[in-house]
């Protein structure tokens, strides 16, 4: 193993009911891939990468289908449920690790993305898909969906690569040598994610908010200058967000629908019956 590469091993612990811990997946496996955390220091070379418990088919938004063959073995369609009316909030504790990594890092040169990516699809009658943080509409192309899949294949076998994985569950990882193929903050990862999206994934430092799409190939090849299909993470109260806590904590939300006036005038008319007839109920005093 790499003197470079610190891993923290284990289970990770997770503020989220019924969200298991995971090994670091490939963009190749049914599903889609590991929905991944990446923040990286490009100043002092130091990167971190922490699966988030989630695969893609796992991560979509309400009310979606999927295509019967995006990335399941038995072609059965999935629908989302990540962007409900009354609204979701979802926290991803950072953990020792990030803190170790991130101690002595200037918050201004934080860089850091979400992203799950299915390759798998594009084999069969389906297409590659992704989902990712964004901070402004992507104008993916198809050609872009290849350098964003390419990317992360590349980043995520480099760091794989590195770790002595065995049946123990690796949720999280850092390098610390921003020459390896596994620093997100090389080529490899951001430039060929990033291009994909113009340049659109990264958010700078902590606190800041990142919007989230759904993107997918037109058809599974060919037409590579023809844009992507994309859907962006949103109810009717608006978009959903992602933002990065400086303890490494990812958060993501989603507003709640706000009722109609007519449901409140109902409800507060109902009120007002049941307090008549509670009082007409009332024994008189003599």
């Amino acid at each position: 193993m790499n003197r470079n590469l610190s891993i923290l091993a284990g289970a990770l612990a997770l503020a989220l009911s019924g969200q298991a811990s995971a090994s670091l997946t490939q963009a190749n496996i049914p599903g889609g891939s590991s929905l991944t955390l990446s923040v990286w220091d490009s100043v002092l070379g130091l990167g971190y990468t922490r699966n988030l418990g989630f695969v893609l088919n796992s991560f979509l938004p309400s009310g979606f289908t999927t295509l019967p063959n995006d990335g399941t073995v038995t072609g059965t369609a999935v629908m989302g449920d990540k962007t409900p009316a009354a609204g979701l909030n979802l926290s991803f504790p950072g953990d020792a690790l990030f803190g170790s990594t991130f101690g002595s890092s200037d918050a201004a040169n934080i860089s850091w993305n979400i992203v799950a990516v299915d390759n798998q699809s594009s084999a069969g009658s389906g297409l590659s898909r992704v989902i990712t943080t964004t901070n402004g509409s992507p104008g993916t192309t198809n050609a872009g969906m290849g350098l964003i899949g390419g990317g992360y294949t590349t980043y995520t076998n480099a760091l794989l690569a590195q770790t002595t994985i065995g049946s123990v569950s690796v949720n999280s990882a850092a390098i610390t040598d921003s020459s390896l193929e596994s620093f997100a903050g090389r080529p490899t990862w951001g430039g060929p994610l990033n291009g994909g999206l113009q340049q659109s994934s990264i958010g700078t430092g902590y606190g800041g908010t990142l919007d989230f799409y759904y993107l997918a190939r037109t058809q599974v090849s060919g037409v590579n200058s023809t844009l992507a299909n994309k859907l962006q993470f949103a109810n009717e109260a608006g978009p959903a967000s992602w933002t990065l806590a400086s303890d490494g904590t990812a958060t993501y939300a989603v507003s709640a629908v706000p009722l109609p006036a007519a449901v409140w005038l109902m409800g507060s008319g109902l009120v007002a019956v049941l307090a008549a007839a509670r009082r007409r109920k009332q024994p008189s005093v003599a």
